[in-house]
């Protein structure tokens, strides 16, 4: 078997998905630790892995096919599903309208393949008539998509693949590689620039009755009013100044780097008030509370291979890095600067430019739901095709090959650098392909910030 550094393309995907499972069970330091010892029982090392993965993904840049990347991608998701579902419970039998999900699979296979009328396919399966097909349908795709954890979506995917043979599976990373070839093939062309991004844009944009555009607009209104960017300094951060505090205040799961963005922004515009001060305790407050109920519910489950460990870690994460940022801010030196008494004139102290900096971000670990792909890799190509299959189309090849290929590629994103057991992964990488590392070099001692 073709090995680069001594590692063969099957145990690239394994590599890769263990780093991703240590990282969702222990999280990241510790996870880390665990990987690197299990890499080297196996006679390996970070770096080795990253020189491995750097060869391995120039063959995947030289493959006009796409071909070898797609089988790349076809491994870490089983890998992956394994790591993250393998501990689930054997759905196959549940039943819904008098038909067990097994019994679904199939039907659904012989529906996407005979010309048969449906009234033919679904007495040949024992069903009373189309009416219970309907029935039964509606009720299976109702329950997936109340299952946030993907559970049964995934197990659904998976007995469907199962009845519909290695013909499938060959289908399937044939138009995995089909998409991969074209995002890999060089570009002649040269994408239009977006709107350009203004002071004038931004103050709209802050109007906006949507919360998360509205949050952005500020973000960069903010970034331009620190930089002197803006007509008027002291009017710019008497408009910006609220909504920044809203951000800290009202943000939720899916939003704790907005408050720490926000956090940061006001105290680079020099505002020491009360209000921001309270502000920040009370979200380093609220968010205390709800890491340790976050960490109660993962404990139980640290050791199981479910998905909802993905979920559960994920926002660990994350508050875990708020709690630290506001942490920080809250035990800074609030006489550093002039008080922020008003938005006028003379009493805006200086920007940070020659001043003090602010606190150092610390790191969260791995971006935001980076593990959630790896339940969507065969979930969205399963799930969200299965209101068509009524009339005879796959619920899995109804899904166009390029969403099929983004939830593919996507799984699990590999390091940066060769230290792979600190570079924290990213999930911002174009869809269509994994980012490589993009050099081998001794490994950091510290992990990769959260952006």
């Amino acid at each position: 078997m073709e090995a680069i550094y001594g590692v063969t393309l099957e145990a690239l995907a394994e590599i890769t998905s263990k780093q991703s499972a240590l990282r969702t069970q222990f999280g990241e330091p510790q996870g880390d630790a665990h990987w690197q010892n299990w890499l080297a029982a196996r006679g390996l090392d970070p770096h080795t892995y990253a020189m491995a993965y750097n060869a391995w993904y120039e063959r995947f840049q030289a493959d006009p096919t796409g071909q070898l990347q797609a089988k790349f991608h076809m491994q870490l998701q089983q890998a992956s599903m394994q790591a993250n579902f393998g501990d689930v419970r054997d759905m196959s039998q549940d039943v819904e309208e008098g038909l067990t999900l097994d019994k679904y699979a199939q039907v659904a296979v012989a529906l996407s393949r005979k010309s048969k009328d449906l009234d033919a396919v679904v007495r040949e399966f024992g069903l009373s008539g189309p009416d219970q097909w309907h029935r039964a349908n509606e009720a299976w795709t109702k329950k997936m998509a109340a299952d946030a954890t993907f559970k049964l979506s995934v197990q659904y995917g998976q007995l469907y693949q199962k009845h519909a043979g290695p013909a499938f599976q060959e289908e399937m990373q044939n138009k995995v590689a089909e998409t991969l070839a074209a995002a890999n093939r060089p570009r002649d062309y040269v994408d239009e620039p977006g709107e350009q991004l203004t002071p004038e844009s931004c103050l709209r944009k802050m109007k906006s009755s949507s919360r998360k555009e509205r949050w952005r607009a500020a973000r960069d209104y903010a970034h331009m009013a620190d930089l002197g960017n803006v007509p008027d300094k002291a009017a710019a951060i008497a408009t910006v100044t609220p909504i920044l505090l809203e951000m800290i205040e009202n943000h939720d799961d899916q939003t704790t780097n907005d408050a720490e963005s926000a956090t940061r922004s006001l105290w680079d515009l020099g505002n020491r008030s009360d209000d921001f001060r309270g502000a920040i305790q009370r979200c380093l407050n609220r968010t205390r509370e709800k890491l340790q109920s976050l960490e109660a519910a993962f404990a139980p489950i640290q050791n199981q291979a479910i998905p909802e460990r993905i979920f559960l870690q994920s926002k660990i994460r994350d508050h875990r890095s708020l709690v630290s940022t506001m942490t920080e801010y809250a035990n800074e030196n609030w006489n550093s600067r002039p008080a922020f008494e008003d938005y006028q004139g003379s009493s805006v102290p200086a920007t940070r430019h020659g001043a003090m900096a602010a606190p150092a971000r610390s790191s969260g670990g791995p971006p935001k739901w980076i593990a959630i792909p790896i339940v969507l890799a065969v979930a969205g190509s399963v799930f969200f095709a299965t209101r068509t299959h009524g009339i005879g189309q796959s619920p899995l090849l109804n899904t166009s090959p390029s969403a099929t290929a983004t939830a593919t590629a996507t799984a699990t994103t590999p390091p940066t650098t060769a230290n792979a057991a600190s570079a924290a992964p990213s999930n911002s990488a174009p869809a269509a392909k994994a980012s490589p590392p993009t050099k081998a070099k001794t490994p950091a001692t510290t992990p990769a910030k959260k952006h």
